[in-house]
């Protein structure tokens, strides 16, 4: 099941639309993620938190479950995934800094490595890192988790 090859790649293309689309949903998921934690954290901030980390990660869920079950790229489902792993990644690092008080230093240097070690496992599985043969399961997969880690270390280097 891992290894089923698709005949088409399950990412976009990269190209200027690529990189201002994820300009954008990015930004985007960090804006939500700043007012619903605050929103629902008025009274307290770990509640704010959790509820934003709950509601991004099951929406999170479900659109990547329905990019991971297509048989090809496809837009809206690939571009909501990022957009709320954006939400996620924004909420995960702030919350890590903000909410338990670890320094941004030290989250980065968790994320970094976290990214590493998804890149090692990609490469050790697949036996490649190319984002233009993401056609199996598997590759998708580290894919995802790679870009999961990087947007909660962008984030974690921004602040």
């Amino acid at each position: 099941m891992l290894d089923k090859k698709f005949q088409w790649n399950k990412v976009p293309a990269i190209g200027l639309l690529f990189w201002l689309t994820k300009l954008i949903s990015t930004r985007q998921g960090e804006s939500l993620s700043d007012f619903s934690s605050k929103l629902f954290g008025q009274q307290n901030q770990m509640l704010g938190a959790v509820f934003t980390v709950a509601w991004s990660l099951i929406l999170f869920g479900i659109f990547l479950f329905l990019q991971l079950k297509s048989e090809k790229y496809r837009p809206v489902f690939y571009w909501l995934s990022v957009a709320l792993l954006a939400v996620f990644g924004t909420i995960l690092a702030d919350g890590l800094s903000g909410v338990l008080g670890i320094s941004h230093l030290f989250t980065s240097l968790i994320f970094a490595a976290g990214m590493g070690i998804s890149f090692m496992i990609w490469y050790h599985l697949t036996g490649t890192l190319s984002i233009n043969k993401i056609r199996t399961l598997k590759s998708e997969l580290c894919y995802w988790l790679t870009v999961m880690f990087s947007f909660a270390m962008g984030t974690a280097l921004g602040d």
